[in-house]
Order: C-alpha cells, then structure tokens, then sequence
C-alpha cells in the first residue's frame, strides 16, 4: 500500500487527532497490520503522537473478547494513544476479525480537489468512522448516541440563541455555537453512557 495522501497531508499538518483516528481505524480495517505498520512508519517523529499507558486494566481473558469489547477498546485508544493500548487492540482486532488490508478497500481520498483542505480530510476521516462505525459499536449503542447528540445540538441551540438575543446581531452564532457545542456533549454523554 502506498500511504494515503490523506494521512500524509495530516502528519505534514501536525494534525494528531486525524493522525491518531486514521491509525486507530487502519487496525480493525486490516489485521494484517501492514497498512499500520507503514503508516506509523510514516508519522514515528511527529511530535505528541503518543502518550504515556494510563494503567487503566485491559482483559487478557479473550473469551470475554467481543464486539462491545472491541468498541470499548477503540474509544479508549482515543483517550490514552499508548503503545500499550495499540498493542492489546490489535491482538483483540486479530481475534475477532479476519484480515483484510485496507488496500483492498476503496481508498478513503476519492476527492475531487487535488489538493483536499483540512475540513475535507476531517470529512474523510468521520466517513471512514462512520462507515466502521457498524462494525465496533453495536446498533442499540449507535442510535442512543445519535439520540443524545441531536439532544444536546437542539438544547445547546436554544440555550446559545437566547444568550444570543442579549446581543441581537449575534444571536444566530451563539445558536449555532451551542449546537455544535451541545452536539458533541450530548454525542459525548451517549457515549459514555452506553459503555
């Protein structure tokens, strides 16, 4: 595989959040890990990319290993990005998935700009997570996420649209910035809870 302009153009960016998403993602998408292995080949010297292991327990017992197991794992690689952590994901992703690289699936850089922007390559990055998504969080799990993100973007926008009114010229950017600041603590919320 060669490496993904996409990924590429996030390392050059120093854009460690796509990096470290885009990572995570290659290690259930291919438990070969050779797509990884390249890719973090490529990002080894990107400063921050790693953090030190939280010492929070992982499960050696791999009967308990399953998918809610594996969904508990990829939000908790998002937490604490430590060689510890990558290391117990993949040998749970070996597990309960069979090994297909990632170059066998469609590449994730089919935009029509040459040279894709950092909003369009945070866009690629949640289709690529929404699109395995299915596959690590269970379909009950999804949709009480989904109910508290939209729960949290229709409060946030009534609570920033009646702050905003105090300054009337700016009541839409307050509505529209407690949205986006409601959706992601509600989507947040539905997640934790449904761990």
């Amino acid at each position: 595989m060669s490496i993904d302009k996409t990924f590429k153009e996030a390392v050059q960016d120093g854009d460690i959040q796509l990096v470290r998403i885009i990572l995570k993602n290659s290690i259930i998408m291919d438990t070969t890990f050779k797509d990884f292995d390249e890719m973090i080949s490529y990002a080894q010297d990107m400063p921050g990319l790693y953090e030190e292991f939280d010492n929070q327990p992982l499960s050696h017992d791999e009967t308990s290993w399953d998918d809610d197991y594996l969904a508990d794992l990829m939000g908790e690689l998002t937490d604490n990005f430590s060689h510890e952590r990558i290391n117990h994901l993949k040998k749970v992703a070996s597990k309960l998935r069979p090994a297909t690289p990632i170059s066998q699936i469609d590449s994730v850089s089919n935009s029509k700009s040459t040279t894709p922007t950092k909003k369009t390559r945070n866009n690629q990055a949640q289709r690529i997570i929404r699109e395995k998504r299915s596959a690590t969080i269970p379909q009950s799990k999804q949709k009480k996420v989904v109910i508290c993100a939209t729960g949290g973007a229709i409060l946030g926008a009534g609570t920033g649209a009646i702050v905003g009114l105090a300054t009337v010229p700016t009541a839409v950017t307050f509505g529209a910035l407690g949205a986006v600041v409601g959706g992601a603590i509600g989507g947040t919320v539905g997640y934790v809870l449904t761990r």
